[in-house]
């Protein structure tokens, strides 16, 4: 009897051995991640813009993580390492609509266009996607990407120029021009009407003026000063400060741009 009781135990011990094992299986092949990565291209960056490209990559056979992707956004800051709590920048995509139709490539990506962003300022981003739910779901973040945005300046072009009549030694004159601004930034300084003779070195500034010309955008302005200089053919062009400061100013001569050309009588 003891000899069969023995048995029974050693039996159901081998038994309980193969179910422990078993079940112990079973939770191991549950619980393996889904393996991808997250990558992040930022392109396209003006002084106060960006765009980032969010991509999530698969290994093949893994194709199934886009029907658990929810999210894929990005986050940034002007420090290091942001996070989904601490960031002056954050977009979002819900990918749910999009889940199922992974490419047969096993890349699911997103365009995110980052805007407001201060000139002369380095920004880092960071991509995450949230998996298995809403944004309470697990998150898996991206390597961080730094770029900088460049200094915001104006680019005035001179489009037209011309001599509003005659002109008279020591009486007034009168000039007009427009100008266009292909800057990323207000113009807000000096402007003058310049004549210069290359032959005898005599030159005039005439009706300096403080306009406000924005990015983007073109102004006609009219000029009116006393024209001193002795009677002759002189280079009529317009000059504006390159520092666009008025209290610091660092004059840059479109020479004779349009050939314009002005006879003082």
């Amino acid at each position: 009897m003891k000899k069969n009781f023995s048995k029974i135990m050693c039996f159901s011990l081998f038994l309980g051995t193969i179910s422990i094992a078993f079940i112990a299986c079973q939770k191991e092949e549950v619980s393996k991640p889904l393996s991808y990565a997250i990558s992040t291209q930022v392109g396209a960056v003006t002084n106060n813009s960006a765009s980032c490209i969010v991509r999530l990559l698969a290994e093949s056979g893994s194709e199934d993580i886009y029907k658990k992707v929810w999210f894929l956004g990005i986050i940034w800051d002007t420090n290091d390492y942001p996070t989904l709590n601490k960031n002056t920048g954050f977009l979002s995509n819900n990918m749910q609509p999009n889940g199922n139709s992974g490419s047969s490539s096993g890349t699911l990506q997103y365009t995110f266009q980052m805007t407001n962003l201060k000139p002369n300022t380095t920004y880092y981003v960071e991509s995450f996607a949230t998996i298995d739910g809403y944004l309470d779901g697990t998150v898996q973040y991206g390597p961080v990407v730094t770029f900088t945005t460049p200094t915001a300046a104006p680019n005035l072009q001179l489009v037209s120029l011309q001599v509003n009549g005659s002109l008279y030694q020591n009486q007034t004159g009168s000039f007009t021009a427009t100008l266009k601004n292909n800057g990323t930034a207000a113009y807000n300084s000096d402007l003058w009407i310049y004549l210069f003779n290359s032959n005898t070195g005599a030159y005039q500034y005439l009706g300096g003026i403080i306009p406000s010309i924005g990015a983007g955008v073109s102004k006609t302005i009219t000029f009116t000063d006393t024209v001193t200089l002795q009677p002759d053919i002189y280079d009529c062009n317009v000059v504006y400060d390159a520092n666009n400061d008025p209290n610091n100013t660092d004059y840059y001569q479109f020479y004779n741009a349009l050939g314009v050309k002005a006879t003082v009588n």
